[in-house]
Order: structure tokens, then C-alpha cells, then sequence
């Protein structure tokens, strides 16, 4: 039930404690990313999945995907997981609303200085700093080349084929006894990571 959610308020950010029943609702496009790429082919699926779906049965829909989010300066909420499911949301029919989505507070760094903020991300792994699979450095003092914001997160081919080998439950990759887990059918994942 959506009545275990508070509604975000960015000003209280200084009171919130993280934890499992930290959750809250927020604007989608208030969201900044923790990393640099991700793969558009499993946006794009995400995305249609979306457009189908009716108005009453986006928030029904959003329930399933409660998302985790760090609190940076100024209460700014930082995505930890999720990138797809709400990046493939703004690029859907319901992107322009900026509907609102369900979120878990894990942790709250909201007290540190944008130099802190992000040397303590880098130190909880809380960050994806990968271009294309490479390793970039974060600079602390300004979070580049992070993106701030989730429209800004570019296409990785890599994480595209991982999407369509690993996670796309359909995946006929080995229809066979000899994928992981044994069985014979094409709704058994190809690989497992």
C-alpha cells in the first residue's frame, strides 16, 4: 500500500533515517544518476512495457519497483538502482506528468560537503563510475563525469547485450539442459552473472 510512503521533502533531509522503511515518493525527474551509462536496450523495453500500460496502472506498477536513493547535499536524491526502470519511464507516455516514484532511503550523507558527498559514494560503492566498461575517475569536488541528471545517462552496448543475454527472462540463448539451472525451456535465463 502506498500509505507506508511519505511524501519527500527536500528541506526535512537533515531528520531522515535511512533504513528498510525509509520510503518516500518523489518526483521521477528529481532523481540524479549514480552512473555513466546504461543499456538502451533494456530502457527500451521498459519504456514500451510502460506505454502500455493504463493510467490507473502506473502506480500499482511503480509499487513493484521501489527503488534505493542516497541523500546528498542540499537533500538532493541520488538513484543507487533503478536506472532502467525510471529512465524507461520519463522516455514513456507518462514522462511529461514527471510522475511520482517509490523509493527507500539507505543512506543519508545530506550533512557533507559536495567533496565529502562524493568521496564517501566512492568509499560505499555506492557509485557505477563505468564508461563502455572502463573505469573513469569521479572528480569529488564536482561529481564529473556523472550525470546530474537521468536523461544524461548514455547508451552502453555492453550493458545492452548483458540486458539481452542475462536479464530478459525469454532469452533462447541455450534452450537445453546445459544452461545454469538444468531445465529444458525458453523462460530460463541463458547465463547467470
Amino acid at each position: 500500500s502506498t500509505n507506508a510512503f511519505q511524501t519527500y521533502n527536500p528541506a526535512n533531509a537533515s531528520s531522515i533515517q535511512p533504513g528498510p522503511f525509509s520510503l518516500f515518493t518523489v518526483p521521477v525527474d528529481s532523481l540524479h544518476p549514480t552512473q555513466l551509462n546504461e543499456g538502451f536496450q533494456e530502457v527500451n523495453k521498459k519504456t514500451t512495457g510502460f506505454d502500455i500500460l493504463q493510467p490507473q496502472q502506473l502506480q500499482s506498477n511503480l509499487l513493484t519497483a521501489i527503488e534505493p536513493v542516497v541523500i546528498g547535499p542540499g537533500g538532493v536524491l541520488y538513484l543507487t538502482d533503478g536506472h532502467h526502470t525510471f529512465t524507461a519511464l520519463e522516455n514513456s507516455s507518462f514522462g511529461p506528468s514527471n510522475p511520482n516514484v517509490f523509493v527507500d532511503v539507505i543512506a543519508n550523507f545530506s550533512n557533507l560537503t559536495t567533496s565529502q558527498f562524493w568521496t564517501q559514494m566512492l568509499a560505499s560503492n555506492f557509485l557505477l563510475p563505468l564508461n563502455d566498461g572502463v573505469a573513469v575517475p569521479v572528480n569529488t569536488a564536482t561529481g564529473s563525469p556523472i550525470p546530474t541528471a537521468l536523461t544524461g545517462l548514455t547508451s552502453d552496448p555492453y550493458r545492452g547485450l548483458e540486458y539481452g543475454i542475462l536479464k530478459n527472462k525469454s532469452s533462447k540463448l541455450l534452450k537445453t539442459a546445459t544452461n545454469i539451472t538444468g531445465q529444458i525451456g525458453s523462460t530460463i535465463p541463458g547465463l547467470d552473472k
